[in-house]
């Protein structure tokens, strides 16, 4: 890699913004939520809040190969 004058270069930052329908896309599941507690399919005791960050499987990787001296990376 000295050679090709190239260096691994790790990501500072990730901005992954939300779908831009994701309001549509909660409020059907909210609706979806409430028919089946309503049905008797699913208790209230069985629902809970876990508290985390949207993540997608699709995320790019942390670490990347570039040229040396190169200020910034491009996805």
């Amino acid at each position: 890699m000295k050679r090709a004058k190239l260096s691994i270069r790790c990501r500072t930052s990730v901005g992954q913004p939300l779908p831009a329908d994701w309001i549509e896309n909660m409020e059907l599941f909210r609706a979806f939520v409430a028919e089946k507690k309503n049905e008797g399919s699913i208790d209230t005791l069985n629902i809970i809040n876990m508290d985390e960050v949207p993540c997608t499987f699709d995320m790019p990787g942390a670490r990347t190969v570039a040229e040396c001296g190169r200020k910034t990376l491009q996805s």
